[in-house]
């Protein structure tokens, strides 16, 4: 009698634990097992799905100048260029699209309402940085006796997805990543995006800088006041020059 009695238990929770359903394969009802048990599911997982942000520099087409390592040059195309194939996209007259390997590139620059954007190839430096090995463009963003350089690297978060659980992200996420130099006699050095390490980098002049950063209310967390630091810096040598 026990036996009976266990066996029914089993037999009850077999059923109870694994639900049948069906699903629809070209026009076919497939049956579809889950194991309502533990949480688990031996249901189809979820297919990764496109993948989130951009590979490229700028979304849209930018009008500009292409300077090649043989010195030619292509002047005022539309182009942008892909992180991940590493090619520059370039848009003909006839609309089709041409492709440029990055390293026959020496620098690049197209203009935007906040000026021009100038990116030079990290092959220029490498030999004596070698931090900037692994990376195809950095910005030029400011140029003098201090030079101010933006390494820029694609970057990618990987789904984490659990099957189990039908919890996570799907997707691969895309994303530059910004890393922040200052070329100065020689040396480069690595900032970070706060007043004291800019300081640091240009400390010979440490106290004009942190007068016009009060002055001006800078926020050293946007690049584009780091900029504008470091050309007040250059200034203050061509001054002395004149």
């Amino acid at each position: 009698m026990k036996k009976i009695i266990f066996l029914a238990i089993v037999i009850f929770l077999s059923i109870n634990l694994t639900a049948q359903s069906t699903m629809q394969v070209y026009g076919k009802s497939v049956p579809v097992y889950i194991n309502r048990g533990y949480g688990m599911t031996t249901d189809l997982p979820k297919q990764k799905t496109a993948p989130k942000g951009s590979v490229y520099l700028v979304d849209d087409w930018m009008k500009g100048t292409i300077v090649l390592k043989d010195s030619s040059y292509f002047e005022d195309i539309k182009y942008k260029y892909n992180f991940r194939s590493k090619y520059l996209e370039i848009l003909d007259k006839t609309d089709s699209v041409q492709v440029l390997f990055f390293a026959k590139v020496d620098w690049m620059y197209y203009e935007t309402n906040k000026g021009s954007q100038v990116f030079e190839n990290c092959t220029n430096f490498v030999l004596e940085h070698p931090e900037l090995g692994d990376c195809e463009f950095v910005q030029i963003m400011a140029f003098g006796r201090a030079t101010l350089i933006d390494k820029l690297t694609m970057e990618m978060i990987e789904s984490n997805y659990n099957a189990a659980l039908d919890a996570g992200e799907t997707s691969d996420t895309y994303y530059i990543k910004h890393t922040y130099y200052i070329l100065k006699d020689g040396e480069l050095i690595r900032i970070a995006k706060n007043k004291g390490s800019i300081l640091n980098a240009l400390s010979e002049k440490k106290d004009q800088l942190k007068s016009y950063i009060k002055t001006n209310k800078l926020k050293m967390k946007e690049p584009e006041n780091i900029a504008k630091v470091v050309e007040f810096y250059n200034s203050l040598y061509e001054e002395s020059t004149n």
